[in-house]
């Protein structure tokens, strides 16, 4: 069974939960009222830390976005729940902590204390290298 893992998390709205999991460390994300999964699964090795957007607006489910951080690399990805399209990866905390503000509008991570705003988020790094080396 895939559902249990080592990182989950609820969206705000408790509507969606995702989890990584043990058996082959892909994310995925569930339908918590139809219990059936939404999308692929997201390949991506190491994740430490996952959040869920909230729904916007009464928007589709398509709209929402999942943060992954991988603590070896230190760096915080933000992908469309559904399609598991990269929206942004950026250089993060490294943190062990991730959550979306209630509306959505905001991601934070703890140890230390950001705030990220995702819309200037994908404006900024939409054309930059995510880390400099």
């Amino acid at each position: 069974m895939h559902l249990f893992g080592y990182s989950t998390a609820y969206s705000p709205d408790r509507k969606l939960l995702a989890s990584r999991s043990l058996v082959d460390n892909n994310v995925r994300v569930w339908d918590t009222r139809a219990g059936q999964l939404c999308g692929k699964p997201i390949t991506m090795s190491n994740v430490d830390a996952i959040a869920l957007s909230p729904a916007l607006n009464d928007r589709f489910l398509g709209d929402r976005l999942i943060a992954l951080c991988c603590r070896n690399t230190e760096t915080v990805s933000l992908l469309d729940v559904i399609t598991g399209h990269l929206c942004v990866q950026f250089c993060g905390p490294g943190s062990s902590g991730l959550a979306f503000i209630w509306d959505g509008t905001k991601l934070v991570s703890c140890s230390p204390i950001r705030i990220y705003d995702i819309t200037n988020l994908v404006a900024k790094y939409q054309y930059e290298p995510a880390c400099e080396t």
